[in-house]
């Protein structure tokens, strides 16, 4: 099982992970390995990300300078499908430019991707998309996930019980959930498990129910979303009551069944 602690949020009510910066309605990360540009997009979208896109001079001066260095950042604007047409790669329009002298060039038509030059000019030239230099992603959060403790990653929304740690039977703890538009969590990957091992216990300790189950076949443990689990580990002797139809996720990863109306933590998911 995959454990990358780069996803550890900062404090209650932020949506962005450990070492992004937070803007208004959006996160930003700055990276120094040498990136190309694909490759450093890549980095991003696996982050539930994308390449940076800016809209004003005041967004690009909220970047923190103490972490930018003098040398240049790949950024998400780009003209790879229409030579002559830039658009940014996370879609949004394209409604500020802040280019360098005589940019963009197209140098020997080998220049297509845009980098944000040296910070003191904080202007933009075009580049050879498959150079290798440092990149800055940017995670929008803009009111998908709403207010409070829900955190934003790959697609979903996710609600560690609060910091009052709130303990309900299973029964209620979905109950709860559902109520949000969520469910109790499905996890169904490597990358989701890092994900949630490293921040369900950031503000609670308390063990945290989760939606796998085998209510309709004793010994057969599904998610709530019908999927079989692929991505858990069974503590040593679990599961270990054929009377216990519910699990949780402890503090180490693994997971343990349990009577249902155990008073557990809880952790919520909400599909975008």
């Amino acid at each position: 099982m995959v454990s990358n602690l780069n996803f550890r949020v900062k404090s209650v009510g932020t949506s962005c992970p450990i070492d992004w910066h937070k803007n208004g309605t959006a996160c930003y990360l700055i990276r120094h390995e040498k990136r190309t540009w694909f490759q450093a997009r890549d980095f991003c979208q696996s982050n539930g990300s994308d390449l940076v896109s800016f809209h004003s001079i005041a967004e690009v001066d909220t970047l923190p300078k103490n972490q930018l260095k003098e040398e240049p950042y790949w950024t998400g604007l780009n003209e790879i499908d229409h030579k002559g047409t830039f658009k940014w790669s996370d879609g949004t329009p394209l409604d500020y430019t802040n280019w360098n002298f005589y940019e963009p060039n197209h140098w020997n038509n080998f220049e297509h991707c845009v980098e944000l030059g040296h910070f003191t000019h904080r202007k933009w030239n075009d580049g050879n998309c498959y150079i290798s230099q440092s990149f800055i992603c940017k995670l929008s959060v803009t009111d998908k996930c709403g207010n409070g403790n829900w955190y934003l990653h790959n697609g979903s929304c996710y609600l560690f019980n609060p910091p009052d740690d709130t303990k309900l039977s299973w029964t209620a703890a979905r109950q709860l959930c559902l109520r949000k538009g969520a469910d109790l969590i499905s996890i169904g990957s490597d990358n989701e498990f890092s994900f949630v091992l490293s921040q369900a216990f950031q503000l609670s300790t308390s063990v945290k129910w989760i939606g796998l189950n085998d209510f309709a076949l004793i010994g057969k443990y599904k998610w709530l979303d019908g999927t079989v689990s692929k991505n858990l580990t069974w503590d040593y002797s679990e599961p270990n009551n054929d009377q216990h139809y519910c699990v949780y996720f402890g503090r180490l990863g693994n997971i343990y069944d349990a009577d249902c109306a155990t008073m557990n933590g809880y952790i919520c998911e909400k599909v975008l």
